[in-house]
């Protein structure tokens, strides 16, 4: 036993060199074989440049990197700062497809369906297909022509609102009035004319669905070490995971609620069919 435990400094004493060379030499060779590589700021061969982001906001962190180097900043995160006119009009315009693709992040394989949905799936068959039923279904001429008496009724109800609204007045000037709830509304509104003219909700169900967006928002818009370090998914870091089940939780059971509060298929066609004819 006490052999064991004086053998322990001498090994840890060659491991540790050992570790430290291998891990310099893994760097230098990345750094060699990556020639064709924008400029980049110096990092840490297993951290890489999430030092830098640690101290300030993403954004300004972000501008921080790339205020040194040049317009174009190689990193070692997902983030690929590009800071000029010229440099990002090249990336819209003749590398626009690989700049198509998003990041294999969490919050789009928790919230988007392994990364199906529109706003989430890679540039692909996938992509292209949900673009063509967007276009066709929810965005022609012929589509918004159908909606527009729900939108112009939406935007009505909005404007008498507002008149009716007492607000709060201002000793020389004119009176205040809170729009922010009033115009998430107005575009739930429109967007449930849009996919479901038939079904009418209450206000309680509109503030429910509007605390699921503004979740959603949260946690899609906030920085996750997690995608940094995929390996950190598994110990739960900062309970990121769990947040995301509850969410998921609540969103399913909305569109059970919801799918059982529809009409049956020949009344909804009848709807349908009747105010196309009314429109024609």
């Amino acid at each position: 036993m006490a052999d064991a435990s004086s053998s322990l400094p001498l090994l840890s004493s060659l491991l540790i060199p050992l570790f430290l060379l291998f891990a310099s030499l893994s760097w230098r060779w990345t750094k060699s074989v990556r020639k064709n590589l924008p400029p980049s700021p110096p990092s840490f061969p297993i951290i890489g440049h999430l030092h830098l982001l640690a101290k300030l906001p993403p954004h300004r962190a972000l501008a921080a990197i790339a205020a040194a180097p040049g317009p174009v900043v190689s990193a070692s995160d997902p983030a690929r700062p590009v800071s000029s006119a010229p440099a990002a009009e090249e990336c819209f315009t003749a590398h626009d497809v690989a700049f198509a693709n998003r990041p294999n992040l969490l919050v789009p394989q928790t919230l988007g369906f392994v990364c199906t949905t529109m706003g989430w799936t890679p540039h692909g068959p996938l992509w292209r297909d949900l673009r063509r039923i967007y276009a066709v279904h929810l965005l022609s001429s012929a589509a918004l022509r159908s909606s527009s008496d729900s939108r112009t009724r939406a935007v009505r109800s909005l404007a008498k609102a507002l008149f009716r609204e007492p607000g709060v007045s201002e000793p020389d000037g004119p009176r205040r009035v809170e729009m922010k709830s009033r115009l998430f509304k107005l575009a739930y509104d429109v967007m449930m004319g849009l996919v479901a003219t038939a079904l009418e909700e209450s206000a309680e169900e509109r503030q429910r669905f509007r605390e699921i967006v503004e979740e959603t928002s949260a946690v899609s818009g906030a920085v996750n070490v997690a995608d940094f370090f995929p390996a950190l998914r598994r110990l739960g870091w900062r309970g990121t995971e769990r947040k995301l089940a509850r969410l998921v939780q609540k969103r399913h059971h909305r569109r059970t609620d919801r799918a059982s509060s529809l009409p049956p298929a020949s009344e909804w066609q009848q709807r349908r069919g009747g105010g196309d004819r009314e429109r024609r």
